[in-house]
């Protein structure tokens, strides 16, 4: 075996590992000058750029040895890391999914489509959803606490043996006060929320959400707020605010306006708005409009529609 193989500046040969019977796995056209390649050395082209291989056993002297250890410690942390991360993907990814969310996804989904026929532009017929019925497929799984889970199988993934299939009919049964909280306006675009900037509205409509009724009804549901802030870029404040904002808006005649001022002023939800006397609401907010440019006086006659749609919209 020759000790190495010294190239005169400006050839061009083929090269390789240098053996007792010549080069081995060679490089046609490579142009070194003044190369020196040591047994068990290859020279290799990767994506266009021209290197020089050298296997881990063939290492001798100290500062490679100890090059190759702390090559080899950084894989190992790197590896370590990446299995932490691939632990808080797969938590994220069951978040939300538990068996509780089963029902107020439901439920969401059938107000959202009665509003939906409810705002029908259609002349001569009106619609009315009368009953939903349900069939997939579904994970059943008993919680320690003895708890029946429901989870639906992530589209792509394999099956297992807890798969099975849910059928269901649901009846949707008008609420007493639907007349009153019909008031509100939950398709309110979401252009109208005074904090979403162009980019917010870009992650929103990416997302799939374009009202405001939307936007609430997906982000008062806490365990898809992870999820949301995700999808969206944001932080758990800015999404707060923005569904605070959304809850607002859909007040009647409420302008982005009267929002920055109902929030400057502590009512933050329908809740608040919904609990406060028409007095208070007014007096409240006619004392945050004037740090508001623009704002004006609240009209009492309005400060009450509110009080009453919203109080009308509180679910017990």
């Amino acid at each position: 075996m020759t000790d190495h193989i010294t190239l005169p500046p400006g050839s061009a040969t083929h090269l390789g590992t240098a053996t007792s019977g010549g080069l081995s796995g060679s490089l046609s056209g490579a142009v070194l000058s003044g190369a020196v390649l040591r047994p068990s050395t290859a020279v290799i082209r990767n994506d266009g750029v021209l290197g020089i291989f050298r296997p881990v056993d063939s290492v001798e002297d100290d500062s490679d040895r100890k090059l190759v250890e702390d090559l080899a410690a950084e894989v190992a942390r790197l590896q370590k890391e990446n299995d932490a991360l691939r632990s808080q993907v797969a938590a994220l990814q069951g978040e939300g999914r538990h068996y509780d969310e089963l029902g107020t996804a439901i439920a969401n989904a059938t107000d959202q489509l009665q509003r939906q026929l409810s705002e029908s532009a259609n002349g001569v017929t009106r619609f009315a959803l009368r009953e939903v019925q349900l069939d997939t497929k579904v994970s059943l799984d008993l919680d320690e606490l003895g708890n029946l889970r429901y989870r639906f199988p992530t589209p792509g993934a394999p099956e297992d043996a807890s798969v099975g299939r849910l059928a269901m009919t649901i009846v949707p049964i008008p609420v007493e006060n639907a007349e009153a909280a019909s008031l509100l306006r939950p398709s309110v675009p979401l252009e109208a929320l005074p904090s979403v900037d162009a980019t917010g509205r870009k992650a929103l409509a990416a997302a799939g959400l374009f009202r405001a009724g939307d936007l609430v009804s997906v982000g008062s549901r806490a365990r898809v707020a992870t999820e949301l802030q995700r999808l969206l870029g944001v932080d758990r404040a800015t999404l707060r605010t923005w569904v605070s904002e959304a809850e607002l808006v859909t007040l009647p005649e409420a302008t982005g306006k009267h929002v920055t001022v109902l929030r400057a002023a502590g009512y933050d939800s329908l809740a608040a708005v919904g609990t406060a006397p028409v007095e208070d609401l007014v007096a409240r907010f006619d004392k945050a409009a004037g740090s508001v440019p623009g704002a004006k006086p609240l009209d009492p006659a309005l400060a009450e529609r509110w009080v009453s749609a919203a109080a009308a919209a509180r679910r017990p």
